[in-house]
């Protein structure tokens, strides 16, 4: 985890915000469909709300029973500029150590409950990019670029059009020298990927489904330092198709 965003190594460690709980808590507020770890296994567990009387803010759900009973963990690192709605601090109530002004961060009561977000993407960039319009998004520095996770209250066929717009209004000094590559799998687009590609290589890729994996990502992060070749673009193609 990286405050500034910008440190890849710390970006894999922990490359989401997150709120870790017990599994025997999780089955309590109805979250039990979920595997034991959003990070360590081929799965990618949802994204949460967590919610105080102070504020709210959203994290990807990690289950562990390392975690106490009826406790819940988040760590601080994340801010505006490297994912959204998802600082802990706007959970904490305004109360204060009266000698230090130490804020209370350890007993605040929340509510996790469900976004229900109904689809995700995996978008990389040679650049940062404006993903504000998205109801979920955090950013990760890797080799190449950037990594960004979404998830969105859209259908994946919303979300993709979302997508295209949003790349498509960045702007670009020579427009007639990108190529843009297009796959999807079946009419309800729950299999969707397209590129953007330049004689440099690849500017931006993304993917979207109802449900990610650890290595639809893992691969789509791969692109970015790849030769935007004839062989890169059947393996792109046909990568999808799989």
């Amino acid at each position: 985890m990286s405050r500034t965003g910008l440190a890849a190594g710390l970006g894999e460690h922990t490359p989401e915000p997150f709120v870790a709980m017990h599994p025997d808590t999780v089955a309590e507020l109805g979250l039990d469909e979920f595997g034991l770890d959003a990070f360590n296994h081929a799965t990618i567990n949802p994204v949460v709300k967590v919610r105080s009387a102070q504020g709210e803010c959203q994290a990807r759900l990690v289950v562990t029973k390392e975690m106490r009973r009826e406790q819940v963990f988040m760590p601080i690192h994340w801010n505006a500029p490297t994912a959204k709605d998802s600082k802990p601090c706007d959970l904490i109530l305004p109360h204060t150590d009266a000698a230090s002004g130490q804020p209370e961060f350890k007993h605040t009561p929340v509510v996790v409950e469900q976004c229900g977000y109904r689809s995700e993407a995996a978008l990389v960039s040679d650049k940062v990019m404006d993903c504000s319009g998205f109801d979920y998004w955090v950013r990760q520095r890797v080799e190449g670029g950037f990594l960004y996770r979404i998830s969105s209250s859209k259908n994946p066929m919303e979300l993709v059009i979302q997508l295209a717009n949003t790349l498509d209004a960045l702007p670009e000094p020579n427009t007639e020298a990108i190529k843009s590559l297009h796959y999807h799998g079946n009419k309800s687009f729950k299999n969707y990927g397209s590129a953007k590609l330049d004689q440099f290589g690849v500017k931006q890729a993304f993917v979207v489904n109802s449900k990610l994996d650890h290595r639809s990502i893992d691969w789509l992060v791969g692109c970015l330092t790849r030769e935007a070749d004839e062989e890169f673009e059947a393996e792109f193609l046909s990568t999808l198709a799989k």
